[in-house]
């Protein structure tokens, strides 16, 4: 009897160690899946500022890309006012030039009734071929004004995207 009490009270011993055992390690998966659910709460708040902080900088640079094409469309703006005062002068001191080539070379006098003048035809396509001249090299002007323009914003945009 006292075997079979030995028996019994060593199962007991062994079934309160298993369950104590058992119970050690239920604790144990639940603060690993505890400390599991913090982890991704942890890792799911970085991601969520790490996101926040892109769109901050990305916010930025849309700003600063923009800054610079309102400057560089100011720029050109202000090129055309010049444009336009360049092109009113040019056309005065045309009319001016022809005006002066008609006065100094007047046409010819009629056969017999007296020296001849040099004829103002020559001056009038010397200052058609200048004035044609001029307003090419005026519209290549341009032209290079507004590369110029357009090559200091994007080196601008380029550099307010580039890290500092």
């Amino acid at each position: 009897m006292t075997a079979l009490l030995d028996l019994r009270l060593w199962l007991a011993l062994a079934l309160a160690g298993a369950l104590a055992w058992g119970g050690v390690e239920r604790m144990r998966g639940n603060n690993a899946r505890t400390a599991l659910a913090e982890f991704r709460l942890t890792a799911e708040k970085a991601r969520a500022d790490a996101e926040a902080r892109e769109r901050q900088i990305e916010a930025k640079r849309t700003r600063d890309v923009q800054e610079v094409a309102n400057a560089a469309q100011t720029e050109i703006n202000a090129l055309e006012g010049q444009l336009a005062d360049a092109r009113a002068a040019r056309d005065s001191l045309r009319a001016a030039a022809a005006s002066a080539a008609r006065r100094a070379c007047p046409r010819p006098a009629a056969a017999g009734t007296g020296p001849a003048q040099p004829d103002s035809a020559s001056l009038d396509v010397l200052v058609d071929v200048l004035g044609r001249a001029d307003q090419r090299a005026g519209e290549l002007a341009e032209f290079a004004d507004r590369l110029r323009i357009a090559g200091l914003a994007c080196e601008r945009a380029y550099l307010s995207l580039s890290p500092p």
